[in-house]
């Protein structure tokens, strides 16, 4: 136990949770310290009638080296350990990474681990911000850990080192995180796609939709004490369930994603919230018909990025909570207060499931949730994208649903990952009274089985149609317009100064001006944020070394005025503060 506190020490700066577990986890009888002919020890598992060897009996170090001298790891590559045993291999692999490799470690079993803490040192390997332990992990919670490293997962190939022995002995556990690693990157492939191609329309449609923000009551108003919601999506299974949700419509709210919300009232249900958050304008033919009606008393909850067209032709009510990491919300977030947040995941359902839990339902019922296809089609049949012949483009799968096997795609396939790691961490009981594929923590009921799960909430939908629009009132108002007055004066400075150099062409001066916009802080970040092209550039902050990066310089102050200019004409012809009271 010469270095376990040392290790300890080193392991309650970095990961101080693993540190208390590890505190109080004892490695069982049947994990057995073997000497070896070398200084390093190894361990065996007493199986009865024979024992396991995690390592050599000769020389435990000498064997890692030589097993990984075969390896061949790019300069860049994230490398993927499913296994620790006492951590030769890692050691090993630490004299042969650079600084881009990233190295995440997945072992199984804390008490594996204690041992490895116990026989060598390894408190470099714990400080060292390219490597990851996670131990002791589900394969659920790995992924949500390795979200903050999609980046590199993403843009970067991945080599994975197996533990022989590990392997051997828990090959479910390990087979089961690398196929997940695998459905990460595709997750996060997808996410970061979306994300460069639809950069500056989100961006515009905060812009456009900024009105709605600062007018918004926000999500505390809608909040339930408990209690039972139904959330309709728009599978081809969702026409079955409409019976039920016509008798319990009065008794029970009911959460429609926007491509289920016609569906809905063309067959007599006015569901109490819908959600919408695509940036797309195609998101719009889900709502085409809605908007010629005279009103509607559902509630329709937006996030900030929503096409635009959505909300301003939307016969109803219109509630917008605010969006993490944008530089546009936090700037008006001090003015005008908490308004709630939601997680967008990977689709609407996703964001109705969230919303649903941040509004404290303790029940939530799926209907629709099909994320799979049938002989009816791809989605129900009212749906604006309802589509008979579904295999055209698509990568088709099968899996296990609520009948047998289902067809679905890769797109449907990230989506039923995404839920079942949301469902692991949520407090609520889930339900899916769909006929889709199956989905892990969401079992199958009957649509009639609503029934019997649910309670009446009349007083509660009651309530969300009696409450009053937010409006903005004295000092509140004085320091709004302020903020916007100044927001549009340094964003028209902004844009006079990347024209001058347009104008100019003098590269020297466009450095000195480059340099000088950082003192516009976040009203230089909106900016950046709301250009397109520009993207790569921004990920570095320098945009040019010498003059034969002349057309980048170009490119990043053109699109700079064409920013300041679509964002002082958006907020200057919208009267923001007359439209919220």
């Amino acid at each position: 136990m010469a270095f376990l506190k040392d290790n300890l020490q080193a392991l309650k700066v970095r990961y101080p949770q693993l540190a208390e577990l590890i505190l109080k986890t004892k490695p069982p009888s049947e994990l057995k310290v073997i000497k070896t002919r070398s200084r390093y020890p190894s361990i065996a598992l007493d199986l009865g009638s024979k024992y396991a060897f995690f390592h050599s009996k000769e020389n435990p170090m000498k064997e890692a080296k030589a097993q990984l001298e075969a390896v061949d790891i790019p300069s860049t590559a994230n490398i993927l350990i499913l296994g620790l045993g006492l951590g030769y291999h890692l050691l090993a692999l630490k004299e042969k990474i650079g600084k881009e490799n990233i190295v995440i470690v997945v072992e199984q079993y804390p008490e594996i681990f204690r041992l490895a803490l116990e026989f060598l040192d390894l408190k470099e390997i714990i400080l060292d911000k390219n490597i990851l332990l996670l131990v002791g992990k589900r394969p659920e919670e790995i992924f949500e850990s390795l979200k903050a490293k999609i980046f590199h997962l993403v843009n970067n190939d991945l080599t994975v080192l197996r533990h022989d022995t590990s392997l051997l002995l828990f090959r479910d556990y390990y087979e089961s995180v690398e196929k997940m690693v695998g459905e990460l990157i595709v997750w996060g492939k997808k996410n970061l796609e979306a994300g460069v191609r639809f950069r500056r329309l989100y961006q515009q449609n905060i812009i456009r939709n900024l009105r709605y923000y600062i007018a918004s009551e926000g999500l505390e108003f809608m909040r339930s004490q408990g209690g039972s919601v139904i959330i309709a999506a728009a599978g081809p299974s969702l026409a079955s369930s409409y019976g039920v949700l016509k008798e319990l419509q009065n008794k029970v709210p009911i959460i429609s994603v926007d491509t289920a919300i016609y569906p809905l009232i063309a067959n007599g249900i006015t569901p109490s919230i819908a959600i919408s958050i695509d940036p797309q304008e195609v998101n719009y033919i889900h709502f085409e018909r809605v908007n010629k009606m005279n009103r509607l008393e559902t509630i329709l909850v937006i996030d900030p990025q929503v096409y635009y067209k959505i909300p301003r032709s939307f016969p109803g009510r219109i509630v917008c909570p605010g969006l993490r990491d944008s530089k546009i919300i936090s700037l008006f977030y001090p003015v005008v207060g908490d308004k709630g947040w939601i997680s967008k995941g990977m689709s609407v359902a996703h964001s109705a499931f969230s919303l649903a839990l941040s509004l404290g339902f303790e029940n939530i019922i799926f209907v629709g949730l099909d994320l799979s296809f049938s002989e009816d089609g791809s989605h129900v049949r009212e749906a604006a994208n309802f589509m008979k012949d579904f295999s055209a483009g698509r990568n088709l799968v099968k899996v296990k649903g609520k009948d047998g096997t289902v067809i679905t795609d890769d797109v449907f396939f990230a989506y039923i990952k995404h839920f079942e790691v949301e469902i692991s961490k949520a407090s609520a009981r889930c339900f899916n009274a769909s006929s889709g594929a199956e989905i892990a923590g969401m079992p199958f009921i009957e649509v009639e089985d609503i029934k019997t799960l649910v309670e009446d909430m009349s007083d509660y939908i009651s309530n969300l149609s009696h409450k009053g629009i937010y409006r903005l009132e004295g000092k509140t108002r004085e320091r709004l317009n302020l903020l916007l007055e100044d927001w549009v004066r340094k964003t028209r400075e902004i844009g006079d100064l990347a024209t001058s150099v347009l104008n100019d062409m003098d590269i020297d001066k466009a450095k000195q001006i480059y340099s000088d916009l950082r003192r516009y802080g976040v009203i230089i970040d909106i900016l950046e944020e709301t250009m397109e092209a520009a993207a790569v550039m921004l990920s570095s902050r320098r945009i040019w070394k010498d003059k034969a990066d002349i057309e980048k310089f170009k490119l990043y102050f053109q699109e700079l005025a064409a920013a300041s200019r679509f964002i002082v004409k958006e907020v200057s012809d919208e009267d923001i503060i007359g439209w919220a009271g």
